[in-house]
């Protein structure tokens, strides 16, 4: 069985425009705090909408979490598993250990942002209750190769969408100017804009998009669960 082709949705036109095209599974943000994303009324229509088509859905909440808020989280997570969500995608240890007392028999998928780059990581993932890793977005081949050879954990990467300067985007950069920050899952994108160097505008920080469809077949041949798009910030079409 080859690699499935997964993308990230926020709206439940991301959802339908990934869905149509082709798309074997879709990872939805969901709203949480200040967190944009689907409601769990939302993420039921999308549900459904994948289901009777042969998709799965999973839901993500990537924020980190405060302590105060853990039981809204569970209780937010605990409402989109009953939707009938294929698994959860979380980047809080804290969550993660809530979610493997709270919904048991939920999958959950270890988020980019947690940054699991080693098999110590890939092991401690696996401990907590990690049933599936997304690597963060630059990591290497090597790297992957090396991650790949360590069972029982499915790896998916991503392989098409935006590259954060930032290690598996812990990046606070945009929260010195305007309070949002990648941490509440509300980045203001900060790198792509021009800053005055000199007497000229550049982008010092900008960096191209990851694309990676040259790499597929290796990729595939390392055991690569799926591939993820990452259409978060991007319009539906």
């Amino acid at each position: 069985m080859g690699a499935e082709l997964i993308s990230y949705v926020s709206s439940a036109e991301g959802v339908s425009a990934a869905v149509q095209n082709g798309a074997d599974g879709v990872i939805a943000s969901i709203a949480f705090g200040s967190a944009p994303g689907l409601t769990s009324q939302e993420f039921s229509r999308a549900g459904e909408f994948c289901r009777v088509r042969g998709v799965k859905i999973y839901g993500a909440l990537e924020c980190a979490v405060a302590d105060f808020m853990y039981p809204s989280a569970v209780a937010t997570l605990g409402d989109i598993w009953l939707c009938g969500a294929d698994g959860i995608v979380v980047r809080d240890p804290g969550l993660l250990l809530s979610l493997g007392h709270v919904l048991p028999d939920c999958p959950v998928i270890l988020s980019g942002e947690m940054n699991i780059h080693n098999k110590d990581a890939l092991k401690a993932a696996r401990a907590m209750g990690g049933d599936k890793v997304i690597l963060p977005t630059n990591i290497s081949v090597d790297t992957v190769r090396d991650l790949a050879d360590f069972p029982p954990v499915e790896l998916w990467i991503t392989v098409h969408g935006f590259l954060c300067p930032g290690q598996g985007r812990s990046c606070i950069f945009s929260a010195f100017s305007g309070g949002e920050s990648q941490l509440r899952s509300r980045c203001s994108r900060l790198c792509l804009k021009a800053f005055a160097t000199g007497t000229k505008n550049s982008q010092p920080f900008t960096m191209k998009e990851l694309c990676l469809a040259n790499r597929l077949p290796e990729l595939s041949a390392l055991g690569i669960s799926a591939f993820i798009l990452d259409g978060t910030d991007r319009r539906p079409e």
